[in-house]
Protein backbone atom coordinates (compact mmCIF):
# COMPACT_ATOMS: atom_id res chain seq x y z
CA UNK A 1 0.00 0.00 0.00
CA UNK A 2 1.42 3.28 -0.84
CA UNK A 3 1.14 5.92 1.29
CA UNK A 4 0.44 9.65 0.49
CA UNK A 5 1.78 12.60 2.22
CA UNK A 6 -0.09 14.76 4.30
CA UNK A 7 -0.41 18.22 2.76
CA UNK A 8 -1.40 20.74 5.47
CA UNK A 9 -1.60 23.67 2.77
CA UNK A 10 -4.13 21.32 1.21
CA UNK A 11 -6.30 21.09 4.12
CA UNK A 12 -8.51 23.65 5.83
CA UNK A 13 -9.28 24.55 9.61
CA UNK A 14 -12.33 25.74 11.26
CA UNK A 15 -12.56 26.02 15.41
CA UNK A 16 -15.39 26.79 16.99
CA UNK A 17 -15.54 27.55 20.72
CA UNK A 18 -18.86 28.62 22.54
CA UNK A 19 -20.78 29.24 18.93
CA UNK A 20 -18.03 31.33 17.54
CA UNK A 21 -15.35 30.99 15.02
CA UNK A 22 -12.39 31.52 17.11
CA UNK A 23 -9.45 32.93 14.55
CA UNK A 24 -7.12 33.19 17.25
CA UNK A 25 -6.06 29.06 17.26
CA UNK A 26 -4.16 27.60 14.56
CA UNK A 27 -3.16 24.00 13.70
CA UNK A 28 0.00 23.08 12.55
CA UNK A 29 1.46 19.84 11.06
CA UNK A 30 4.70 18.89 10.53
CA UNK A 31 5.50 22.63 11.38
CA UNK A 32 3.70 23.85 8.67
CA UNK A 33 0.45 25.79 9.25
CA UNK A 34 -2.75 24.57 8.66
CA UNK A 35 -5.24 27.87 7.07
CA UNK A 36 -8.61 28.60 8.40
CA UNK A 37 -11.77 28.51 6.15
CA UNK A 38 -11.68 32.15 6.54
CA UNK A 39 -8.50 32.70 5.33
CA UNK A 40 -8.89 30.48 2.53
CA UNK A 41 -11.82 28.99 1.62
CA UNK A 42 -12.84 25.72 0.05
CA UNK A 43 -13.96 25.83 -3.54
CA UNK A 44 -16.47 23.19 -3.57
CA UNK A 45 -18.66 25.07 -0.78
CA UNK A 46 -18.54 27.62 -3.32
CA UNK A 47 -22.31 26.42 -4.54
CA UNK A 48 -24.21 27.47 -1.35
CA UNK A 49 -22.78 30.61 -2.22
CA UNK A 50 -24.07 30.31 -5.87
CA UNK A 51 -27.50 30.10 -4.61
CA UNK A 52 -27.11 33.53 -2.34
CA UNK A 53 -26.13 35.43 -5.45
CA UNK A 54 -29.32 34.26 -6.91
CA UNK A 55 -31.27 35.70 -4.49
CA UNK A 56 -29.28 38.96 -3.85
CA UNK A 57 -29.16 40.03 -7.40
CA UNK A 58 -30.62 43.01 -8.86
CA UNK A 59 -32.18 41.36 -12.03
CA UNK A 60 -35.54 40.21 -11.03
CA UNK A 61 -35.26 37.59 -13.61
CA UNK A 62 -32.13 35.93 -11.76
CA UNK A 63 -33.93 36.21 -8.33
CA UNK A 64 -36.62 33.75 -9.91
CA UNK A 65 -34.10 31.18 -11.10
CA UNK A 66 -34.35 27.90 -9.22
CA UNK A 67 -31.44 25.89 -9.31
CA UNK A 68 -32.25 22.22 -9.66
CA UNK A 69 -31.22 19.83 -6.48
CA UNK A 70 -31.41 16.01 -6.87
CA UNK A 71 -32.07 14.38 -4.17
CA UNK A 72 -32.82 10.60 -3.31
CA UNK A 73 -36.42 9.03 -3.15
CA UNK A 74 -36.81 9.39 0.27
CA UNK A 75 -37.37 13.30 0.70
CA UNK A 76 -37.61 16.41 -1.54
CA UNK A 77 -35.08 19.55 -0.86
CA UNK A 78 -38.61 21.91 -1.25
CA UNK A 79 -40.16 20.08 1.41
CA UNK A 80 -37.28 20.29 3.88
CA UNK A 81 -36.88 23.98 3.40
CA UNK A 82 -40.54 24.63 3.84
CA UNK A 83 -40.91 22.28 6.93
CA UNK A 84 -38.18 23.63 8.40
CA UNK A 85 -39.21 27.18 8.25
Amino acid sequence: MVQKEFKPKKSRSLLIRKGKVDEATTFTVAEQQIPTISQEPVKSLGRCQVTQMLVESDDPEVKTVQPSLKTGRKWKVTEAVDEAN
